[in-house]
């Protein structure tokens, strides 16, 4: 398992305790953190947006990173949305941002189809984040290792912090 799937999946981890508490799903889907996907090419390409309660914002303040994630636990087929995130490295640092994009599509029972993207390397593009007290936005325009153009567009009105 890779190091930004391990991520992801804490990150769904705490979506799933916090949705066991009517008041923090509430206030999460009153936050509407949005999380968008654009495939530029491929049997995958189109637009992907995730439901605004399912997308987690979270940073973590030892290690530090911050991450975005979501999580279809039942994914419709093998072209729907499964997972999708990103994560920055270094949050506080200046300049150029490191971080992980990392796309899956249809269920991990019937050999998914992901896109794993370190960034920086060669071919990627910007990775960038904003941030201000609880809200932020992580961008990233680029393309995989096998040249399939991608842009993740995250915006965060709620994160949470561990």
């Amino acid at each position: 398992m890779t190091h930004v799937s391990r991520i992801i999946r804490s990150a769904i981890g705490v979506v799933t305790l916090g949705a066991l508490t009517p008041a923090a799903a509430s206030a999460q889907k009153a936050a509407g953190n949005v999380l968008e996907i654009v495939v530029g090419s491929g049997p995958f390409a189109g637009t992907y947006k995730a439901p605004t309660d399912e997308v987690v914002c979270l940073y973590v303040k030892k290690q530090p990173q911050f991450t975005v994630s979501y999580k279809d636990f039942s994914p419709s087929g093998p072209k729907a949305l499964a997972e999708g995130g990103m994560q920055v490295d270094n949050p506080a640092d200046a300049g150029a941002k490191r971080g992980r994009a990392l796309i899956t599509f249809g269920s991990s029972d019937k050999m998914p189809r992901f896109y794993d993207v370190s960034i920086p390397s060669a071919g990627t593009g910007p990775l960038t984040l904003s941030r201000s007290g609880t809200h932020g936005e992580v961008t990233y325009q680029g393309k995989t290792k096998d040249g399939v153009p991608v842009r993740i567009t995250a915006r965060c009105s709620d994160i949470d912090e561990m």
